[in-house]
């Protein structure tokens, strides 16, 4: 039987990276497999299905890969040479089952409640990061993509926006902090 705790632990800070470095729902985490990632020169996509049925490929940067590379090998499998069927996410017990949504939601928010328990914030900004989720990571792939000066239209295909305006809004906030840094700056 495989020893859980450093597992689980391999399992969180993966899917922490993964999460803010590609926005993934959690269904479209859960729903991956090995057979998903392909490697181009550009360097590796991840195939999923979106929304409404919609594919896309998301690109996976390289601390993405090297986190699912370690994952993996906490796992006891080999990357390269893993059967295309490997979930990415697993259920721990059985590295051929995949979790399931429930399962990731209680794991994810018992990992959140930990961290913010253990954490020096004060009370309120204590009761405000108890309410993080896993989706919350997808909010932060797009502010942070957008603080980092990134296109808009990059952002909008890898969270599977239809609408630009609704991957618009991480921008309008940059904006809105630029302008306030800009006013200190300059202002009376």
């Amino acid at each position: 039987m495989r020893d859980l705790f450093p597992l689980s632990r391999s399992r969180l800070k993966w899917l922490c990276i993964l999460c803010e470095s590609t926005g993934l729902r959690a269904a479209e985490l859960i729903a991956a497999r090995r057979e998903h990632i392909h490697v181009t020169r550009g360097g590796a996509l991840l195939e999923v299905i979106g929304k409404e049925s919609r594919a896309r490929e998301v690109p996976l940067p390289k601390v993405a890969i090297e986190a699912t590379r370690e994952y993996f090998a906490a796992r006891g499998i080999d990357f390269d040479g893993a059967p295309p069927e490997t979930p990415l996410l697993d259920s721990l017990r059985n590295s051929s089952e995949p979790l399931t949504y429930s399962s990731l939601y209680e794991r994810f928010t018992r990992f959140v409640r930990r961290a913010v328990e253990r954490s020096s914030l004060e009370p309120g900004q204590q009761r405000a990061a108890m309410k993080a989720s896993l989706h919350w990571l997808r909010h932060t792939h797009a502010t942070r993509f957008a603080e980092r000066g990134g296109d808009l239209d990059v952002p909008q295909a890898n969270l599977g926006h239809s609408d630009l305006r609704t991957s618009a809004r991480y921008y309008r906030t940059q904006i809105e902090r630029r302008q306030a840094q800009v006013e200190k700056a300059f202002g009376e």
